[in-house]
């Protein structure tokens, strides 16, 4: 499994490549949709976590909903409260 050098990827040049997360975001995976195959992926290690610094609440163009977006990595929260706000 996995792409380890120049003639292996260019096999897929022209295909349907997508980037994707998969578990609670502890994988992420480079993958060919054409040929469904995996052609490289990453675990999440204790060096990559990131802390999360909440954007505005924003509002779904499709439904509608409320989240907020994470300004360094796009990760989304559906959880509303501003925990940047000062306390009165």
């Amino acid at each position: 499994m996995g792409i380890a050098n120049y003639t292996e990827l260019v096999t897929h040049v022209d295909h349907s490549v997508h980037v994707v997360q998969y578990g609670a975001h502890q994988n992420v995976a480079i993958e060919c949709l054409t040929c469904m195959e995996i052609l490289v992926d990453f675990d999440l290690d204790d060096d990559d976590l990131v802390q999360h610094e909440w954007g505005p609440v924003e509002y779904g163009r499709m439904t509608g909903n409320p989240h907020r977006k994470c300004k360094f990595c796009q990760a989304i929260t559906l959880d509303l409260s501003d925990d940047d706000a000062e306390e009165e």
